[in-house]
């Protein structure tokens, strides 16, 4: 299934706040599209022979990054989870959107640990939280974990998800996502440890500051028994013919649009940077053998418990594909 034609909207045009000089910020600038290197199959996927980048960017420390941004290679888990919804409603105050909501009133959110292993600004890891969002607010039909995974991820509808924090262990992406694409970035690497094993992914995250952020454990396979239950699970959600388009989309891998909004945190504008990802996760529709701690006492810890996350389901996506537009402005 192919992305949905995005809307056209006026491009950015950065304006800064009296703190912050305009020479803070990298330069764009257009040429010939960037010829791929092969360091990675992913390069040859159909969604970037497509949309060739459309030029580059230079941050203020000098780094050339192509765009659009693209991930071609690499591995991440997602946990699907509900949230305090007052909290994520103080998060979104302003934007004009609303979360999704189970029918017990909580919001839909999801918590990403991701490895790129080959992406327009070389290999990082990364952590961010991800909010399904619409202008109009929307009520899921269940609380189960099926009802909120797709409340986070639904392949049958053009996905909007605003991102109030990520924390990255590379400077280059860092400075690209905050100059260029308007992502609040944390501004200095932070660092990560990841184990992967067969049954499952154990990880740390730790800020700039060398305040811990989170750590746990997740699962990155479902059983044969989850497996089973998938094709009948998604039928009996989004009907029958739509339940195997999304069973078709996650086999092959298929390109689903999703558009990342957020904050700017150089001038405050809310940015839309419209995506397109690859639909080749597997979810496993459980929270037995899910084990998270945050720590408060960092800033973005402090955000993951005010969320009070009530962990539903993983998303294990098993080799990643995005990529990224020029950035837009949105009016709340």
């Amino acid at each position: 299934m192919m992305p949905s034609p995005v809307a056209a909207r006026p491009a950015v045009t950065p304006t800064y706040p009296p703190s912050v000089d305009a020479h803070d910020v990298g330069v764009a600038k257009a040429r010939p599209p960037v010829t791929a290197q092969p360091s990675s199959p992913g390069r040859s996927d159909a969604m970037f022979r497509k949309t060739p980048a459309f030029g580059t960017f230079t941050t203020r420390a000098g780094a050339e990054v192509e765009t659009g941004f693209r991930v071609y290679d690499g591995k991440g888990v997602g946990l699907v989870a509900t949230a305090n919804a007052d909290a994520v409603r103080r998060m979104l105050a302003g934007t004009g959107y609303q979360p999704v909501l189970t029918p017990s009133g909580r919001a839909v959110v999801s918590l990403w640990i991701m490895a790129y292993r080959d992406t327009s600004a070389g290999a990082y890891h990364e952590l961010f939280v991800s909010i399904p969002v619409s202008r109009e607010g929307r009520t899921l039909a269940g609380d189960s974990a099926w009802d909120t995974t797709l409340g986070a991820a639904d392949p049958t509808r053009p996905g909007e998800v605003f991102v109030p924090r990520l924390l990255l262990d590379a400077q280059t992406p860092i400075d690209y996502g905050r100059e260029y694409m308007g992502l609040p970035k944390e501004p200095r690497p932070g660092s990560f440890t990841m184990e992967w094993t067969a049954e499952g992914l154990r990880f740390a995250a730790v800020d700039a500051a060398n305040r811990p952020v989170v750590q746990g454990t997740l699962p990155i396979a479902a059983t044969p028994a989850q497996r089973l239950e998938a094709p009948w699970a998604l039928m009996k959600r989004l009907g029958v013919w739509n339940g195997l388009k999304a069973i078709a989309a996650s086999v092959t891998g298929a390109t689903l649009r999703a558009d990342t909004l957020s904050r700017n945190p150089l001038n405050g504008e809310l940015v839309r940077n419209p995506g397109q990802v690859s639909n080749d996760y597997e979810v496993i529709p459980s929270a037995d053998n899910v084990h998270m701690t945050y720590d408060p006492a960092s800033p973005f810890g402090k955000v993951l418990s005010d969320l009070d996350l009530t962990p539903s389901s993983v998303l294990s996506w098993r080799n990643p594909r995005m990529l990224f537009g020029a950035p837009l402005s949105e009016k709340p």
